[in-house]
């Protein structure tokens, strides 16, 4: 059984009410017994069983008629048809589907537990409730349950972060709005790097799958240096990021022209020098050996390759002199 308004059973405690009256209406002072009257006590005596059943009567129907109060203020519903059957509510579904859902697990996606979650939680909705859906877009998506559903079905890994303490608030913000009781339901693999504070008071539930974290390595960026490049040779670097201290092998290449591999360690840095084929723009590529989370495997960046510029000037000019000087000496420059 659930109830609409659960504070409202607070009220319980007034059926205690007719009791205590009872209780006390019960204390009698004590009889003196006369022989003139000892008749009409013996009279009395036979009706106190009538009367006590009477006052026990009427204690219980006021007793039960509180507590049918309080009931129907909290406004109780039961499961009916193997749905759930409910008081109008307001309900936003957090459906985390960020670059980590797309993780495989056992040969499952981790997106489509986080899809079937949603779709069941949505499926127990009413016409009368009000549901929101909330992506790793943030945007809040309204509909009845068959067409939040159809967008959950359409969902896909995404490139964008989801940070679930901003979406957490927006949905609270969702049902003070709606002004019907409510909750927030979040389904997620929550990575660390999503949680954050959230504001609001709703109730929030939270929902996970249930396999382990896997271990995955991802590049989290490409540089190419200072650019262009000239024909000579450039540097390019690669960071990775994961959660275990290990080396992986990192292939960065020139488009095809030329690749060089570097074992680059989890959480920090590596660099190859490669030689561009020819003047122009390229695209400079980073890969890793696939693992369960493919979405951070492969990273390309725009290198454009140009021949150093060529510029005159006057030999008795000291500071262009000097300043072409320090140049030269650092390699930035040729004569």
């Amino acid at each position: 059984m659930v109830f609409a308004a659960p504070w409202a059973l607070a009220g319980l405690g007034a059926a205690l009410i007719p009791i205590l009256l009872h209780l006390f209406a019960r204390r009698e002072p004590p009889t003196v017994m006369f022989p003139a009257t000892r008749y009409l006590a013996d009279t009395a005596r036979l009706h106190q069983r009538t009367l006590r059943l009477q006052h026990l009567l009427l204690l219980l129907a006021r007793t039960l008629l509180i507590v049918a109060l309080v009931l129907a203020a909290a406004g109780p519903s039961l499961p009916t048809g193997g749905i759930g059957s409910h008081a109008p509510s307001a309900v936003a579904v957090v459906l985390d589907n960020s670059l980590s859902s797309g993780a495989v697990r056992g040969g499952t996606p981790t997106i489509d537990q986080i899809k079937s979650a949603a779709r069941e939680v949505l499926g127990r909705a009413t016409a009368e409730d009000r549901l929101w859906l909330v992506a790793a877009d943030g945007i809040p998506r309204q509909g009845d349950r068959a067409t939040l559903g159809r967008m959950v079905d359409s969902t896909r890994p995404s490139l964008l972060r989801l940070d679930l303490g901003q979406a957490v608030s927006a949905a609270r913000g969702l049902i003070v709005s709606s002004g019907l009781p409510g909750e927030v339901i979040v389904i997620s693999d929550l990575q660390a790097t999503a949680l954050g504070p959230a504001a609001g008071t709703s109730a929030v539930i939270v929902l996970r799958p249930q396999e382990t974290v896997i271990a995955n390595a991802g590049i989290s960026s490409l540089s190419a240096g200072s650019q262009p490049w000239g024909l000579e040779s450039g540097l390019a670097t690669i960071a990775l990021t994961g959660s275990e201290n290990r080396s992986v092998p990192a292939l960065i290449g020139i488009e095809g022209k030329q690749s060089k591999q570097a074992l680059v360690p989890v959480g920090s840095n590596g660099s190859v020098r490669l030689t561009p084929p020819a003047n122009g723009w390229w695209a400079l590529t980073a890969t890793l050996d696939p693992d369960e989370l493919r979405g951070d495997d492969r990273r390309s960046i725009a290198l454009r390759v140009a021949p150093p510029a060529r510029v005159t000037w006057q030999p008795g000019d000291r500071f262009i002199a000097a300043a072409l000087d320090v140049l030269a000496a650092s390699g930035r420059v040729g004569h």
